[in-house]
C-alpha cells in the first residue's frame, strides 16, 4: 500500500492544482485576444525547453538518489550539490539575456528572468521525487500553479490587462517566491553544514544525467513537436487554438505525471519487476477513463469560450492518446530509468522522435491543418507504446491489448463525434468499463486499491 499512498500524497496536491490549472487554462484565453493568447504560449513552449539547461546535472541527481531515503543521505554534499547548481544555472540565465537583449526580443528575455528560479524549483521536485519525500513534492506542486492563479485573476479583474507580457511577468515571480519559500526551509536545514569541494562528485552528476537529459531533451521535443508544427507552419490563430487543446490535454496530464512521480522510487525498490505487466493494464483503463473529460471539457468551451470550439476537434483526438500516453509516461520512462541504461533510453526516444518527425511531416503534405497535426501526434503515441513494449519483459503486447485499444478508440471516436457531449459521456463511460472486462483481474484490483483508498480517507477523518 506504500505505492497508494505515494500516489494519494501526490495526487491531493495535484486534484487541489487541477481547479487552478483549469481555471487558468478558461479564463485567460477567454480574457486575451487570439494573438495575445498565441504569444503568451509561445513563452510557456519555449520555457519547456529550460530544463534541458542544467545539462544532465539535476537527472544526475535524480539518478543517484532514486530509491535512497532522506535520512541515510549526506546532506553536506547535497549543499555543495546544490549551490554549484544555483551558480551554474546564474550563468546561465546571463549568457541567455545578453542574448535577448542583442536580439531585442522580449520573450528571450523574459526566458532569460525565468531559468534559475524555473530549473530550481525543478532540482527539488527531481531531488524529492528521488528519495520519496513525496510530501514536500506536493507542497511545491500545488502552490506553483495556485500563485499563478492569484496573479492571473489580479491582472484579468482587478487591473484588466490585456498585455501577454504581464501575465509572463506574474508567472515567473510566482517561481521566484516559490523558490524564495524552499530556499529557506532547505537553509534551516544545512545552515550548520558545510560546502565541500569534490568537483569528481559534481561532474560524475553530468556524466550520469547526460543521456537522460539528451533523452529528455528528445522527449521534450517530441511531446511538443505538434505545436511547433503548427507554430512554424500555420497561423498564429491555428496556434492558439492548438495550444489551447494542449493546455486542457496538460490538465490530465497533471493527474497521469502524479502516478509517474511515485513510480519511480517504487519500481527502483521493487524485487518483482513482473508486476509491471500489472501496472501497464491499469494504466491503459486509468488512461482509457480519464479521457472521459474531453466531453466535460465539450461542455465548459461551448458554455464559456465559444470563440475556441475549433480547438474541440484537436482536443478528441488528443484525448484519444490517453491510454499510450499513461503507459508511455507513468511505466516505459521509470523503467528505463531504474535499469540506468541511459543509451537505451536516449536510442529509445530519439527513434520514437525521428518516427514523429516522418509521421508530422507525412500530415504537413498530406493536409497541412491542425487536425491532421493532431491526428500525427496521437498515432506517434500509439508508435512508441508498441515500439518500447518490446524493451520490457512480460510487457509486450497481447491480442487482448490490440482489441482493446482497438475497441476504445472506435467507442471514443464515436461519442466524441455525437453533437450531444452529455449524451456522449453518458454513452462512453458505460461502454469503457464493459471494455476494462477483458482485463478483469486488473480492473477488480484497481477498483480494490480505491476502495482501500477511499476507506482509508475516511477513517483519517
Amino acid at each position: 500500500m506504500s505505492l497508494i499512498r505515494d500516489i494519494t500524497k501526490v495526487s491531493v496536491a495535484n486534484i487541489i492544482s487541477l481547479a487552478a490549472v483549469i481555471i487558468t487554462g478558461f479564463i485567460v484565453p477567454g480574457f486575451l485576444s487570439i494573438e495575445q493568447y498565441a504569444y503568451l504560449k509561445t513563452f510557456t513552449l519555449v520555457l519547456s525547453f529550460v530544463g534541458i539547461l542544467h545539462l544532465g546535472y539535476t537527472d544526475g541527481i535524480y539518478i543517484k538518489y532514486g530509491g535512497k531515503y532522506l535520512k541515510d543521505l549526506d546532506l553536506s554534499m547535497f549543499k555543495t550539490e546544490k549551490t554549484f547548481f544555483v551558480l551554474f544555472q546564474l550563468c546561465v540565465a546571463i549568457l541567455i539575456l545578453v542574448v535577448g537583449i542583442v536580439l531585442k526580443e522580449p520573450i528571450i528575455i523574459a526566458v532569460s528572468a525565468a531559468v534559475l528560479p524555473y530549473n530550481i524549483i525543478s532540482y527539488y521536485q527531481f531531488f524529492y521525487q528521488a528519495v520519496g519525500q513525496f510530501n514536500i513534492y506536493s507542497g511545491i506542486r500545488l502552490t506553483v500553479p495556485f500563485i499563478i492563479l492569484v496573479f492571473n485573476l489580479l491582472l484579468i479583474y482587478v487591473f484588466k490587462v490585456t498585455d501577454y507580457l504581464y501575465y509572463i511577468a506574474g508567472e515567473i515571480i510566482a517561481y521566484i517566491i516559490i523558490v524564495a519559500y524552499i530556499e529557506l526551509y532547505s537553509y534551516s536545514n544545512t545552515k550548520r553544514l558545510r560546502i565541500t569541494s569534490n568537483l569528481k562528485i559534481l561532474f560524475e552528476n553530468f556524466r550520469v544525467g547526460f543521456f537522460i537529459m539528451c533523452g529528455n531533451l528528445a522527449m521534450i521535443l517530441f511531446f511538443t513537436l505538434g505545436r511547433w508544427a503548427v507554430k512554424v507552419f500555420m497561423t498564429d490563430a491555428d496556434f492558439a487554438y492548438f495550444s489551447f487543446a494542449s493546455s486542457m490535454m496538460q490538465v490530465i496530464t497533471i493527474v497521469l505525471s502524479s502516478v509517474a512521480m511515485t513510480f519511480y522510487p517504487y519500481l527502483s525498490r521493487m524485487a518483482d519487476k513482473k508486476n509491471a505487466v500489472s501496472l501497464k493494464r491499469q494504466l491503459i483503463i486509468i488512461g482509457a477513463l480519464l479521457s472521459s473529460c474531453y466531453f466535460i471539457f465539450s461542455i465548459a468551451v461551448k458554455q464559456f469560450i465559444p470563440k475556441y470550439e475549433t480547438s474541440l476537434k484537436i482536443l478528441g483526438i488528443l484525448f484519444a492518446s490517453f491510454p499510450a500516453y499513461a503507459v508511455i509516461n507513468a511505466l516505459y520512462i521509470n523503467l528505463y530509468k531504474v535499469l540506468k541504461d541511459g543509451k537505451k533510453y536516449i536510442k529509445v526516444i530519439l527513434t520514437n522522435l525521428f518516427i514523429s518527425c516522418i509521421i508530422t511531416a507525412m500530415a504537413i503534405v498530406i493536409n497541412k491543418n491542425i487536425i491532421t497535426i493532431s491526428i500525427a501526434t496521437t498515432i506517434s503515441y500509439y508508435f512508441w507504446l508498441y515500439y518500447s513494449a518490446k524493451d520490457f519483459e512480460g510487457l509486450k503486447p497481447s491480442l487482448r491489448e490490440v482489441i482493446f485499444i482497438i475497441l476504445y478508440l472506435v467507442i471514443f471516436t464515436g461519442t466524441m463525434l455525437l453533437p450531444n457531449p452529455f449524451l456522449g459521456i453518458i454513452i462512453f463511460l458505460p461502454l469503457v468499463f464493459l471494455l476494462s472486462c477483458l482485463y478483469t483481474d486488473e480492473l477488480k484490483e484497481l477498483i480494490s486499491k480505491l476502495s482501500l483508498l477511499a476507506i482509508k480517507k475516511k477513517n483519517n477523518k
